[in-house]
């Protein structure tokens, strides 16, 4: 299958590379490094990487802006995308052709070729792995972006899917030029006023009788904290590991409805957030409600899901 995509991407007039709305480092990272890859590889062809940008990720780049044109004499490649409602930009399935590279479980298949590996730490894991077997160039600016969505989606290498092959490619992006020490101070910046929206989190918090922590960001508050959506998202670990609670959330408002950032230290929760008509992977996850009624719902689910887990790990 990968010979059969590098042929198709050798083959095309240009490239749009596209990855999910509120993108995070993983799916910037494929998007800004893969373009590199195949601009140096491939005889600087026409690569376009577009979508959502993220302020807090800027330091990676820029997003292109393409005409509907471009898009429709283009081989389309989707990244770190599982469900195309997703998609940050619509127009997706009106290229020339489409490939999709991903590593979530509940992965639609779409395209002429879907590459899917579940396995991996992160999808940026992926395209850096196909640019070693197959030999590639990889510039230290690529590698700088596949390295960020190595790091950001293993949680700096603590959570599932980290392998022996991780650090191999991890290595190899090292020897090409990313710079671990910097990447993890930029990843690890936050700004004033995010450093107050945690210190809200913990105070606001609320708790299941049998373990599930969670707290409601409005937009409201937001605004009397000075932080943009994005920025209070980040919050989310602001709950983590805490004892006796292995499962975690913030439910951020965001227009009509609430974004469920949904995360674990052990229960499964892909399920539950595919109930909410969401996704993602087996301790990290997302899904949405739409009113604040659906909240104590969503509390009893996942409650369930840690007393179920705990039952079993009696």
């Amino acid at each position: 299958m990968i010979e059969k995509m590098l042929e198709k991407i050798k083959q095309a007039k240009s490239i749009v590379i596209i990855g999910h709305v509120t993108p995070d480092g993983d799916c910037l990272g494929c998007q800004f490094g893969l373009k590199e890859i195949i601009k140096d590889t491939f005889n600087k062809k026409e690569v376009y990487a577009i979508g959502e940008e993220s302020q807090t990720l800027a330091y990676m780049g820029k997003l292109d802006t393409v005409s509907d044109k471009v898009v429709k004499e283009s081989l389309v490649i989707l990244v770190d995308l599982a469900n195309m409602e997703r998609a940050a930009d619509k127009r997706y399935n009106t290229g020339v052709d489409l490939i999709k590279i991903d590593h979530h479980f509940n992965s639609e298949e779409v395209g002429s070729l879907c590459y899917v590996d579940c396995n991996v730490s992160a999808c940026a894991e992926i395209i850096a792995r196909i640019a070693i077997e197959n030999d590639l160039v990889v510039s230290a600016d690529a590698a700088t972006s596949l390295l960020t969505g190595i790091i950001t989606d293993s949680g700096g290498f603590r959570y599932t899917g980290v392998s022996n092959e991780t650090f191999k490619i991890t290595a190899f992006l090292l020897e090409r030029g990313a710079d671990i020490v910097e990447l993890n101070k930029k990843i690890a910046m936050v700004s004033y006023n995010e450093l107050k929206i945690k210190g809200y989190v913990i105070e606001n918090m609320k708790v299941t009788d049998t373990g599930f922590a969670y707290c409601v960001i409005t937009k409201k508050t937001m605004e009397e904290y000075h932080v943009i959506y994005e920025e209070a998202s980040n919050a989310v670990n602001s709950l983590a590991n805490i004892y006796g609670y292995p499962v975690w959330a913030l439910i951020l408002e965001k227009g009509s409805e609430y974004r469920i950032r949904l995360r674990s230290n052990g229960p499964r929760i892909d399920l539950l957030a595919n109930k909410y008509g969401g996704g993602g992977h087996k301790l990290a996850s997302g899904c949405r409600i739409y009113n604040l009624k659906e909240v104590y719902q969503f509390s009893a689910d996942a409650d369930e899901v840690v007393r179920e887990y705990k039952r079993k790990e009696a």
